[in-house]
């Protein structure tokens, strides 16, 4: 979100982009600070001071309805904050989730380097399980697994579940399940 408005400010927007961009950069200040916080004090932290500044965002963005060029730089920026406005508020909801999509995009980054490579997967199955390997990978990393750990105990435990394809039991070897935490942190 702060890149349109960033995009619309190095276009030569001076009226509404900049502070856009600075209600942008308040968010992203505050959240800094909350770094080192657990979950739940974070999530407390953002009820407490990240809501009123996303409020008064959101508000500021509705005030301006007509009063912009909706096809220019800072119309597509406010047109897209109001559109994704649920998915920035989620924040509020749960303190483990992050105000920024960084970590997300550099785990495609891996998924777009490597499209080529497997582009010479010997079958669809084989392309299916490397897609399943990478998501897990990935997703270990994110949650602060060793993945050599992660994996082996995935093997030595999930075979021998009653029943495999049980979507249920699995949930317990989710990599942010509290067992496998303990198990295979890094």
């Amino acid at each position: 979100m702060r890149r349109k408005f960033d995009e619309a400010v190095t276009a030569g927007d001076k009226g509404l982009a900049p502070t856009g961009r600075q209600y942008c950069n308040d968010l992203f200040q505050w959240e800094k600070k909350w770094q080192d916080l657990s979950a739940d004090e974070r999530q407390t932290q953002r009820e407490q001071r990240l809501k009123p500044v996303m409020d008064a965002f959101f508000a500021w963005l509705v005030s301006l309805d007509g009063s912009y060029l909706p096809k220019s730089k800072v119309g597509k920026a406010i047109t897209y904050a109001l559109k994704h406005e649920a998915g920035l508020r989620a924040v509020l909801l749960d303190g483990r989730l992050e105000l920024s999509n960084n970590r997300a995009e550099r785990a495609v980054k891996e998924l777009v380097i490597g499209r080529k490579n497997w582009l010479f997967s010997q079958s669809k199955r084989g392309a299916t399980a490397a897609g399943v390997i990478l998501s897990l990978l990935t997703t270990a990393r994110a949650n602060h697994l060793d993945p050599s750990k992660y994996f082996n105990y995935l093997f030595d435990t999930v075979p021998n579940l009653p029943a495999p394809g049980d979507m249920v039991a699995l949930q317990d070897y989710l990599p942010w399940a509290p067992k496998v935490q303990a198990f295979c942190h890094e």
